[in-house]
């Protein structure tokens, strides 16, 4: 989008192929369909430069691109194999204090540190309560690993885990149901006003209507002797971790994070991406009965605290410029039932309703958000970005 009046079409139509090439193969798990068509998007790239340029100017590292397909079959993603990590740990290697005369003999030397700590800890850990072993453990991995190195030491468990959740997004979440992820701290108690605790209210009367439950705000008085109480009470936070990647809010001091691609089904039972901006985060409480929640109670009418997961978000405006007129470079790239490289949406928000308040499990992913002139007039241009974990 940026060099769209820089570039003759020909060159952004080549830029295209690469830059989706390297998007769908850059991400940290990828599958055999994704390495195919990244693959296909790098010969198309190649092929279109060397009719553009010609064969004089493709250099070795160009060539290699058609190998990277073999390399991942062979040895995984590239998170597996390439070189940050050695490069991370040079970084770490130059940080440790040596005499200055004799680096061998001083990274001995700490070795041998190290292993005489750890035989100590081994020692004293068993004369220890479990709680002081625990902590020590805990302290032990954290010295271990940290740093982005931590971010690649996924248990099975949990990427079969996220596997699920990222293919299988449930449309009709609530917000009450699990997910692979948690609010970070810090959070803290909040109370709604009077005006979007009526959007909260119409969010749950919408979210359970196949169950016909009805809800009435804090502070008025119910009607229906069957219906159940909404309180004003929240638990605020700032950021989200889900499916090991970070969302923050506009309570952030930066909004980039903020910015996210929600999935929804329209009414003909299609699926539908939109964009939003986070304000913030929250976990509201209501009291229902025990059929409605993930518990295993045997008594089912008993009332239990369900907690809901949720953003308060505002929706950009859908802009009625056509795409794919206007993004002519991507008129023949394949991405099947990929979200677009890019899109035009407007600058403004919709007016609020209930569907400010969304679940969090039906995030699909972020993206960056740039401001672009279009006839004079502003637009905002999305680039998605790959889910970390994708699938």
């Amino acid at each position: 989008m940026a060099l769209k009046n820089i570039l003759p079409v020909k060159d952004q139509k080549l830029w295209a192929y690469f830059a989706n090439a390297v998007s769908i193969m850059s991400q940290r798990i990828i599958t055999l369909e994704e390495i195919n068509s990244g693959h296909n998007l790098f010969i198309k790239f190649l092929k279109e430069f060397e009719k553009l340029y010609g064969s004089n100017i493709i250099t070795p590292n160009m060539h290699y691109h058609l190998h990277l397909k073999d390399d991942m079959l062979n040895f995984g993603s590239w998170y597996s194999y390439w070189c940050f990590a050695y490069k991370r740990l040079n970084g770490q290697i130059a940080n440790i204090h040596t005499s200055g005369r004799s680096i061998e003999l001083d990274m001995l030397n700490y070795i041998n540190q190290q292993i005489e700590i750890y035989e100590l800890l081994n020692q004293v850990k068993p004369t220890l309560s479990i709680i002081a072993q625990t902590s020590l453990d805990q302290l032990q991995n954290k010295q271990l690993v940290k740093g982005t190195l931590a971010m690649y030491n996924y248990s099975i468990p949990k990427i079969i885990e996220f596997q699920d959740f990222i293919k299988n997004i449930n449309y009709y979440a609530n917000g009450s149901e699990n997910f692979p992820g948690k609010l970070i701290k810090p959070y803290f108690e909040a109370y709604l006003n009077n005006n979007i605790l009526n959007l909260l209210v119409d969010y749950y009367t919408e979210a359970y209507s196949t169950n016909n439950l009805k809800f009435y705000a804090e502070g008025k008085i119910s009607t229906d002797s069957n219906s159940y109480l909404v309180s004003k009470r929240i638990l605020r936070a700032s950021a989200l971790e889900f499916c090991n990647e970070y969302f923050t809010s506009g309570l952030n001091r930066s909004d980039l994070g903020a910015y996210f691609i929600a999935l929804f089904k329209n009414k003909n039972e299609q699926a539908i991406h939109w964009p939003g901006k986070i304000n913030y985060f929250l976990q509201h409480t209501l009291l229902l009965p025990a059929k409605y929640s993930n518990n295993n109670i045997v008594d089912k009418e008993k009332l239990i605290p369900i907690h809901h997961t949720l953003c308060f978000v505002d929706w950009f405006k859908q802009s009625s410029i056509n795409q794919k007129n206007h993004f002519l470079i991507l008129n023949d790239l394949n991405l099947n039932n990929k979200l677009p490289l890019a899109e035009i949406w407007e600058p403004n928000f919709q007016n609020r309703s209930y569907e400010n308040f969304f679940p969090v499990q039906k995030i699909l992913c972020r993206f960056v958000r740039g401001n672009y002139k279009l006839n004079n007039q502003t637009k905002v241009v999305i680039l998605p970005l790959n889910h970390k974990l994708a699938f």
